[in-house]
C-alpha cells in the first residue's frame, strides 16, 4: 500500500494542495484531515478503519470518495 511510504504521502498531499489542482479547495475544506488520518493509520483492515472514522461522524467510503485524483504534469 503506497500510503505506508511517508515520502509518497507527502508527495500526494503536496499535489492535492497545489494551487494548480482543480479540486484543491474541496480537499482543503473537507478531506485533508480525514486523508491524513487514513495515511497515518496502523490498520490495514477496512472494517477497523471504518469504525475509527464512524467514531468521528465519518465513514471510510466517504473518505475514499473524497480523495482527489492525481493528474497533471505537476505531480
Amino acid at each position: 500500500m503506497l500510503w505506508r511510504s511517508q515520502s509518497f504521502c507527502k508527495r500526494l498531499l503536496d499535489h492535492w494542495v497545489d494551487e494548480r489542482h482543480p479540486y484543491r479547495d474541496r480537499f482543503l475544506n473537507h478531506y485533508r484531515r480525514q486523508v491524513k488520518m487514513l495515511f497515518s493509520s496502523e490498520s490495514f483492515d477496512d472494517e477497523q478503519l471504518d469504525r475509527n472514522f464512524r467514531k468521528q461522524g465519518e465513514n471510510l467510503s466517504k473518505v475514499i470518495w473524497g480523495i482527489s485524483p492525481v493528474f497533471g504534469n505537476f505531480f
